[in-house]
């Protein structure tokens, strides 16, 4: 059975809370590093063929 008929389901928004977010993953162990690997690492699996990281 396909639902056609969206208008009785209600959405939310669930974005995390940047702050929380952040020290979820340091509590965690998560380092910058290994957040600028992940990023590379999923940047290249997507087939980037130029990827910029610019931060202060």
């Amino acid at each position: 059975m396909m639902i056609t008929d969206y208008s009785k389901y209600h959405t939310a928004d669930a974005a995390p809370i940047a702050v929380n977010m952040l020290e979820s993953f340091r509590a965690v162990g998560y380092s910058m590093e290994a957040a600028v690997a992940d990023i590379l690492d999923n940047s290249i699996s997507a087939g980037a063929k130029n990827i910029w990281i610019d931060f202060d």
